[in-house]
Order: C-alpha cells, then sequence, then structure tokens
C-alpha cells in the first residue's frame, strides 16, 4: 500500500507552477446528517490506548448491513480525520478500500469479506500527545445515512533528525515523462506532518521546457483532481529560478497562492545537472533548499499533514520530457546542520 502511486493529469494550459493532482473522489462525507445504526464501521488498528511509534498502519472495515452486493457504502469517500471531524482542514486522508477483511467476515458474514479500508500514518512525524482517529462513512443504499468510528491512541515522540525509512523507489521507475503540457509524477502514501525531505532530480534534455518540483502536505479533495490541496516546490533548472505555492481544496482554477514568488538562485544547477530539491515543514514555518543550500522560507498554517510527490512538468507542445529522480531521504525535522544526509544526499 506504501508503494508510489503514479498519476497524469493533462491540462489545456499548465501555467507557470499550476499544480492540479490527484484521482477522483466522490463528495466527501461530512460529519453531519443521519447517523445510521444499520452502517458498521470498526476501526481495528490501532488499538485503544495503544502507544504509537514510527509507521502505523491503519486499518478497519465498513458496510451497511442493508446491503445485497458489497458493502452498501460509497468506497471512495471512507473519510479519516484527526481530533475534531467537525473541520476539514482535520481530514487525515481518504482510506484505501475493497481490503479484504476477515474481521468483517466473523462480524457481518462472509458476504462482507472483502469491506476493509486501510491507510499508513507516519507517526514520528506528528507532534507527540493525545490523538482521536476518527472514521466517517456514507450510504448507497440509503442516500443521506452515515456512521462513524473512533478510537484514543497516543504517539510517543522521536528524536530530532531521525531517518524515517522509505520504500519509494523499490518497485517503482524512477522517472517521469511528461508530454504536451502535462504534470506527472509519483505520490508516497504514508501521512507526514512534520518532517525533513531530500530528493535528486534532472531534466534528461535541455532544449524544451522542463521543470521538476516537490509537492507536500497533499490532501486528497472532494471531487475531482482539481480540488486536491497541497504546497509544491518548484524548480526551473533552465530558467535557475524557484517558487513555493499553496493550493487550497476547492474546484476554483485560480485558487493558486505564491507562498514564495519566482526566484533566480545560483543554488540551481543548469542543465541537466542534478539538483537535490529539499524541503523542511514544521509546523506552519516551511523551508525550500536546494542543493543544501537554504533558498526560501514562508510560515502558512493551512494544511497540517498529507502526502509527499515527485513530479515533472512541461508547457512544451508536442515534445515528450523525461524528468528522473532518485534517493528519497526522509526524516523528522532537526538542527540544519544534523540533516545533512537528507538535503545534500550523495553530493
Amino acid at each position: 500500500m506504501n508503494a508510489p502511486r503514479r498519476w497524469r493529469l493533462c491540462l489545456s494550459v499548465l501555467l507557470a507552477g499550476l499544480l492540479l493532482l490527484g484521482g477522483f473522489r466522490a463528495a466527501a462525507a461530512r460529519p453531519t446528517g443521519q447517523v445510521d445504526a444499520n452502517i458498521v464501521v470498526q476501526i481495528t488498528s490501532p488499538q485503544p490506548g495503544q502507544r504509537l511509534q514510527g509507521r502505523v498502519e491503519i486499518t478497519g472495515f465498513a458496510a451497511d448491513r442493508r446491503s445485497s452486493d458489497g458493502s452498501g457504502l460509497n468506497q471512495r469517500d471512507v473519510a479519516l480525520y484527526l481530533n475534531d471531524s467537525t473541520d476539514q482542514r482535520n481530514l487525515f486522508d481518504y482510506a484505501d478500500t475493497d481490503e479484504a477483511s476477515p474481521d468483517a467476515a466473523a462480524a457481518l458474514g462472509p458476504q462482507f469479506a472483502a469491506v476493509g479500508f486501510a491507510d499508513s500514518w507516519e507517526t514520528c512525524s506528528f507532534p507527540p500527545g493525545h490523538y482521536q482517529l476518527i472514521a466517517w462513512v456514507s450510504s448507497l443504499v440509503v442516500p443521506g445515512a452515515r456512521n462513524f468510528a473512533s478510537v484514543d491512541v497516543e504517539v510517543a515522540p522521536c528524536p530530532p533528525a531521525t531517518l524515517i525509512p522509505n520504500d519509494a523507489f523499490a518497485t517503482n521507475p524512477q522517472a517521469a515523462s511528461v508530454s504536451t503540457e502535462t504534470t506527472d509524477g509519483y505520490m508516497y502514501g504514508p501521512v507526514f506532518a512534520d518532517f525533513a525531505v531530500g530528493l535528486d532530480a534532472r531534466c534528461v534534455r535541455v532544449d524544451v521546457d522542463c521543470r521538476y518540483g516537490l509537492e507536500f502536505r497533499r490532501v486528497l479533495g472532494s471531487g475531482n483532481s482539481e480540488s486536491d490541496s497541497a504546497y509544491a516546490f518548484w524548480v526551473d533548472p533552465a530558467e535557475g529560478i524557484f517558487w513555493l505555492e499553496y493550493f487550497p481544496p476547492g474546484n476554483d482554477p485560480n485558487r493558486r497562492v505564491v507562498l514564495v514568488d519566482d526566484t533566480p538562485t545560483p543554488a540551481i544547477r543548469a542543465g541537466t545537472a542534478t539538483n537535490r530539491l529539499g524541503v523542511i515543514a514544521q509546523g506552519e514555518w516551511l523551508r525550500v533548499l536546494v542543493n543544501g543550500e537554504l533558498v526560501g522560507e514562508a510560515h502558512d498554517s493551512s494544511r497540517p499533514w498529507g502526502m509527499i510527490s515527485w513530479l515533472g512538468a512541461t508547457g512544451a507542445r508536442g515534445r515528450t520530457v523525461e524528468v528522473q529522480f532518485a534517493n528519497l531521504v526522509i526524516a523528522t525535522p532537526g538542527p540544519l546542520d544534523t540533516l545533512a544526509p537528507v538535503l545534500r544526499g550523495n553530493s
């Protein structure tokens, strides 16, 4: 479940830095409306009161007992929240669904053997303390009917600058091919809050428009890909510039918020040379680096957590551009001098 998922998006116009990501999701379950006891929701992991440290797999099952075929639920709308499900800022993620669930089969019958849901939580990147994990689901059998389950857990602290293992390049190509005004890339599934991340990127050709970036705290939107929210750090090696932006959730194509505008920096290596992109996200403090050099920062509290993505983009017409990625390293935040393996990599 944690292997990166590839996505591609064709855009009629790709403005500098415009990022519209993700897969289709139906309307989000809101924690309002008719709570229906015919809908069974259970979080099977983590357990109540469990002390969490490191990668945690969230599992559970959900179904409408009245269904004669499958779960009877909107499988694209198993919405996980942290602490307060009345505020969409607290949306944790939409869980993967249609998972095998012996627990559901035992509790509800064999016809519900594949109504499990799952997600992944990198708790080392979250501030230590008490959390309530909440799962909301919505029925297709009775429109408007919904139900929820919750579990209280404790997140233990991890030391600063602790390397977080990842399997990002274990089974997937380390390249994204983009063509004719497209954005293409991979998203890495665990949900992170505060972290330092570094990734090598390079354009294979320099005779066409080519740029690449790191997206972070990415959360799926309630509709199509244009409703996703994310921060995005972009580098254009041909122009020698970078920028940092945020996309709030929603469908407004003009909702882009510029946090750091196009900025030239000699830290960016030109042509087909490799550049190491770095991001340190610590609460509302966002710092971006190129080849280990701090080039910009901003303060923004719009998104507290989400997934990490790496992506290439081009505005060239009728041309294919390849961007290669390698050496993804993730750690808990710490002083800059302790994060050299993340921010400088092997260079």
